[in-house]
């Protein structure tokens, strides 16, 4: 056990590499060398160890021994750690995202009470997008730069599954087929709001100065960063005798400590063109750091595209053929969106809007190409944008 708690973290891939590795002693111990220095391999010596040994890249991860652990358990620890190590690579964590993995373990596994059942948890979290421990390990990931910040939303989008399909639509494979879920509990939808800061700050990093957002998946993500938190007001969260879905969502969000702005509704609130003002649906917006939410003026249903979206036969992609939405074009046109500018404060602190001084840029003047088609087609029909303000005190008190 001691000889294997002090190797075994020299591999992620411990046993293959070590194979291979004693191969290639077998071969060197024949090795002869000439009077001019020249190496001279055995007749017939098998080389394709040699092969093996260059067409794959071994793990070299440090896996820290927590403190008072046996040697035995060490040695369980190292092999349940390799183990996941192993997997998150394949699933496109790459080595900068396993290594940030470790860290986490070594900050908040190692030096707790048992480390064993601890990194069966922190693994099952990882797999929760926006946990504690997926932000975690995105956010020390790769370097705070703008090369960084590439390279961060390559490998979350990688480890979702992010493919971008025949209508436009930003699939995200990996949370449809379950391999990672968007969080549907109270305590995992609070921790979410941190992930969607983390992202925010990552799409403002990789867009510097005034350059615009320009790719689909980087635009897209907005809808699907709101997509927990619409599906928890909608499934989930406690309304209370007298209250709405949003006057029960203010209530949550500020016992979180959060403060809730409103900004105008006006895109949220598009209409035909030749309607009267009469037909003004009167949708309230809601915006609670990157997070928006639209609710109808009664406050009772939320307005989004993810309560109309249906999966395709397969159950694991959604259908995004435009035709199937037609009688929905309305509220997809009105639809919530996570905003990526940071929120704008009044000189007291209080909530002022979302639209700070990158808001159009990120959020706004959304080139039609990184739309889905069923977006861009109910923006067609219903492309007027009658000027609403929500008034957060009336959606307080229910009216």
């Amino acid at each position: 056990h001691q000889f294997i708690s002090r190797i075994s973290g020299l591999f992620t891939d411990s046993l293959d590499a070590f194979n291979l590795a004693v191969r290639g002693i077998s071969v060197f111990g024949k090795v002869t060398v000439d009077s001019a220095g020249y190496a001279h391999y055995p007749s017939g010596t098998d080389m394709k160890w040699l092969d093996d040994f260059s067409e794959n890249e071994f793990g070299s991860y440090s896996v820290s021994r927590p403190k008072n652990m046996s040697d035995e358990d060490f040695a369980d620890y190292v092999e349940k750690v390799n183990g996941q190590a192993k997997e998150l690579e394949k699933e496109g964590w790459g080595k900068a995202g396993v290594e940030s993995y470790l860290k986490y373990l070594d900050k908040h596994v190692a030096t707790q009470g048992d480390p064993l059942k601890g990194v069966e948890t922190a693994y099952e979290r990882l797999h929760t997008v926006g946990s504690d421990v997926f932000t975690f390990v995105v956010d020390n990931a790769f370097p705070d730069t703008q090369q960084g910040a590439k390279d961060t939303l390559n490998m979350v989008h990688k480890v979702l599954g992010a493919d971008v399909d025949g209508n436009n639509f930003l699939q995200l494979d990996n949370v449809m087929n379950g391999k990672y879920k968007f969080p549907t509990e109270k305590q995992d939808v609070e921790q979410y709001f941190k992930f969607t800061e983390s992202y925010s700050k990552l799409i403002q990093a990789k867009y510097p100065n005034d350059k615009k957002l320009d790719d689909a998946i980087d635009h897209q993500m907005r809808y699907w960063l709101d997509k927990p938190i619409v599906d928890y007001i909608n499934d989930k969260l406690p309304v209370g005798e007298g209250e709405t879905k949003a006057t029960a969502y203010l209530k949550w969000v500020e016992e979180m400590g959060l403060l809730a702005g409103n900004p105008d509704a006006d895109l949220h609130n598009r209409i035909l063109e030749g309607d009267s003002k009469f037909n003004l649906p009167k949708n309230e917006k809601i915006t609670v750091g990157h997070i928006e939410i639209i609710f109808t003026h009664d406050g009772n249903e939320t307005v989004s595209m993810w309560n109309h979206l249906d999966t395709d036969d397969t159950g694991l992609r959604y259908d995004s053929n435009p035709e199937r939405y037609r009688d929905y074009y309305q509220n997809i046109a009105n639809t919530d969106s996570a905003n990526y500018s940071e929120p704008n404060f009044n000189d007291n602190g209080t909530f002022k809007n979302s639209g700070g001084p990158d808001h159009k840029r990120f959020d706004v003047d959304v080139p039609k190409k990184n739309e889905p088609d069923f977006r861009v087609k109910a923006k067609e029909e219903y492309s007027q944008t009658p000027k609403y303000k929500t008034d957060l005190k009336k959606v307080r008190e229910g009216k």
